[in-house]
């Protein structure tokens, strides 16, 4: 559609600078006939050419009419109901004619301005003065519309059970549960609402502001735990309340000079959260055995709360600049410093009356008094220094340095236990992280035959990480190049990389020993300090080696045909790891294909091909029986998971009538297929007879089709008319069967995987006038 909208507008330009020249060529005499005119046809002639140089609006105003109710079709577009919406598109544009000593100019644009993914925009000036706008845009996000759940008050702070609801210890045990479910639509709206001007000053200077608020309003699925340790809790997962907008303010200030620019600004962002927590009542009865719950946590007197995210603030001031060295030399950098802070009233250690009573050490303070001070640093170097050399250089350097306060937190796990000691698990500190990085990096390129580049780099990336397994990380990366276009029928791009990450020792243990009281790990055996096994790796800490070829080509063997080929291949090794992403590889192919084979018809193709591989290897470990199950060998698994997705498109576009039909085109259809295998012996003993160990595929299939037609009836006016097809098909083990009860510990919402086949036809009318 966009196409036609371009090839039109454009057709229309070149006739209305070119016919006029034509007629008057047509006599001898240009000079002559100008003289011969008489004045009222002078001045009809002149403003029609002060009508032909003013810029093109438009206004289209329609409908579409959906056949069926998707939630997921109307992810992000809006058209999720049933039935016809309005289709409401404008772009009025208005300035100044070409001959006038005035510059004013403004425009007026709108998308979907009938559908709930609206946008708005409005702006104007006087050019090389000042110009402002203001912005409007909605999107909707969403996600699912057949949730179930029993609570009332979804979507608020507070979820209550009904009046009649029957508890037990698991979910086989909720007996009116089918009765009891209520569909829930889970979905967001996310609303921008700003604008802004830029004010040119005396002495090369010019000033931009920016204000834009963003709301966001409507639910998500969150887990409502209650429990205190690996093996008591019960969860529901449930409705939350999203009540939230983000306002920012964006100033700088700009000099720009024959060799040099320089900028300076300061950007505010503030974060309020309305829904400060989310209040549940406990669905399950306390568990049986001697671990459990106290009894005040179970139904009917039970209620969990959960804090949501905090308000907070961010400042930072800015600079940067470039400078124009000579001899082929420019040098440009920015630094801006930022603090964040937080100090959100904490919420109390427990909603629960009876634990709350009994707490005899309260929180260490009110709120977190959160601050981080950030700095980031870029300077870059380019110069070409002698004819076919090119050198670039670049330092980045960023570092996040958190200052806040660390205490001991003595909580009460899962509103549903009693406060325990410094000696306990729950008595825990709290570990403000900090992160540094510097970047060097280095390329000179050299052209080594006619319009061709051979490039060699390299970059060199230190990490430092607080309270973290690896204390610092290192990575050497290589790079090597060929640009090339040898003639203006082929381009051609090749990038190899080599790359190699370590660090310092890992230290799996390092923070739970941080994060944890003295006195709690005196009372476990020095071979038991550890949470996680000791030999597992985090695989953006561990040690790598990566492989990566990007490469790409475009012949154009005929004017209206043109062919490119891209390819794109990483592969990644963790060699030294035992536990963990033992190896990961990634590749995609791309081709792509136009041809014209007349002048009002052109077509394209493409197909995209993406595999994602990786393997990884697990031990499993029980709480009681840790240092027996790690010396047990058939506790070991490996995991293998293959992910390939197949896209191929085709479309076209063709011009009739000497331009007064245009027709377009396309088609789409995307396969993607998951598999993961799982090779061990622990699934024999312990799971039931006959359980397979791969799981099953995840599949998903998408086919889509869209066609337009647009008839101009005349210069002003014209008809447009688009169908479009979509369907969707996706089957996911982790969605489909699983209905609420399906875990006895956990209450699900009955989620599926989505699907559907829909019919949209859009006609509208568009009106264009200068």
């Amino acid at each position: 559609m966009k196409r036609a909208i371009v090839v039109l507008f454009s057709i229309v330009l070149v006739w209305a600078f070119t016919a006029p020249e034509r007629s008057f060529a047509e006599e001898d005499d240009f000079s002559f006939e100008l003289e011969e005119l008489s004045p009222e046809q002078k001045a009809r002639n002149e403003a029609h050419r002060r009508e032909l140089s003013l810029p093109t609006s438009w206004l289209e105003l329609g409908s579409h009419w959906v056949n069926d109710d998707s939630f997921k079709f109307g992810d992000f577009t809006g058209l999720e109901d049933e039935g016809f919406e309005i289709l409401g598109n404008l772009d009025l544009r208005r300035r100044a004619p070409w001959d006038s000593d005035e510059t004013w100019h403004w425009r007026l644009r709108g998308a979907n301005l009938g559908l709930r993914s609206r946008s708005l925009r409005a702006e104007g000036g006087l050019r090389g003065l000042f110009d402002a706008w203001i912005e409007f845009r909605e999107l909707p996000k969403f996600r699912n519309a057949d949730v179930w759940t029993p609570y009332l008050g979804a979507g608020g702070s507070h979820l209550t059970l009904p009046p009649d609801w029957v508890a037990g210890q698991g979910t086989s045990g909720f007996l009116n549960l089918e009765q009891s479910l209520r569909r829930k639509e889970i979905k967001h709206r996310r609303r921008n609402a700003g604008g802004g001007f830029s004010l040119v000053l005396p002495w090369d200077l010019e000033l931009v502001a920016r204000y834009n608020r963003e709301t966001k309003e409507g639910r998500k699925l969150t887990s409502a735990i209650i429990g205190s340790n690996g093996g008591n809790p019960r969860a529901a997962i449930v409705p939350e309340e999203i009540d939230q907008d983000t306002q920012e303010v964006d100033v700088s200030l700009r000099w720009n000079g024959e060799r040099g620019q320089v900028q300076f600004g300061y950007l505010l962002s503030h974060f309020d959260n309305h829904a400060d927590s989310l209040v549940w009542d406990t669905a399950f009865l306390r568990p049986g055995g001697g671990n459990t719950w106290t009894p005040s946590a179970s139904f009917p007197t039970g209620q969990g709360r959960k804090g949501s995210a905090p308000d907070n603030l961010f400042h930072q001031i800015s600079a940067s600049g470039g400078y124009d060295l000579g001899w082929n030399t420019r040098m440009s950098g920015d630094i801006a410093l930022g603090w964040m802070r937080q100090n959100e009233d904490f919420d109390p250690y427990t909603i629960n009356p009876v634990l709350g009573a009994a707490i005899t050490s309260p929180l260490p303070r009110n709120s977190l008094e959160g601050e981080i001070d950030t700095t980031a640093f870029n300077l870059r170097l380019d110069s070409r220094p002698l004819p076919g050399l090119r050198l670039n250089g670049r330092f980045r350097y960023d570092d996040r340095d958190n200052d806040t306060p660390r205490d001991l937190f003595l909580y009460v796990a899962g509103d549903a236990s009693g406060q325990g000691t410094i000696e306990a698990g729950t008595a825990r500190v709290n570990r403000p992280n900090s992160y540094k990085l510097k970047e060097y990096s280095f390329e000179a390129g050299y052209q080594v035959w006619h319009r061709t580049e051979l490039s060699v780099g390299y970059e060199f990336e230190e990490i430092e990480r607080s309270f973290s397994e690896v204390a610092e990380t290192r990575e050497d990366i290589y790079t090597i190049g060929l640009t090339s276009r040898p003639n203006r029928y082929v381009a051609l791009r090749l990038k190899g990389e080599h790359s190699k990450r370590d660090g310092s020792d890992y230290r799996g243990a390092y923070p739970f020993f941080k994060g944890t009281t003295a006195e709690h790990l005196a009372t476990i055996p020095e071979e038991e300090l550890f949470e996680n096994h000791p030999d597992l790796r985090k695989f953006y800490q561990a040690e790598r080696e990566r492989d990566r070829i990007k490469a790409s080509i475009s012949i154009q063997p005929h004017e209206r045909l043109s062919l490119s080929f891209a390819i794109d291949s990483v592969n990644d090794d963790y060699e030294d790891t035992d536990l963990g992403l033992l190896h990961s590889r990634m590749h995609s192919y791309t081709f792509d294909a136009s041809f014209m084979p007349c002048d009002n018809l052109n077509t394209h193709a493409f197909y995209t091909f993406e595999e994602f591989r990786s393997r990884q290897r697990g031990h499993s470990f029980s709480g009681n029986n840790r240092l027996a199950d790690l010396a047990d060998p058939d506790r070991r698994w490996m995991a293998r998971d293959v992910d390939a997705t197949d896209t191929f498109g085709f479309g076209f576009d063709v011009s009739l009538l000497e331009g007064r039909l245009s027709f377009e085109a396309e088609t789409l259809y995307s396969r993607s297929k998951g598999s993961i295998d799982v090779d061990t012996a622990l699934f024999p003993t312990v799971l039931a007879p006959g359980t397979p160990t791969a799981f099953p595929d995840t599949t998903s299939h998408l086919f889509a089709v869209t066609t337009m037609a647009r008839y101009r009836i005349n210069e002003t006016f014209s008809v447009r008319l688009g169908y479009t097809y979509e369907r969707l098909d996706v089957d996911d083990w982790a969605y489909d069967g699983v209905v609420p009860t399906t875990l006895d510990r956990v209450l699900t919402t009955g989620l599926t995987s989505p699907e559907y086949a829909q019919h949209i036809i859009a006609v509208s009318a568009i009106y264009e006038f200068r």
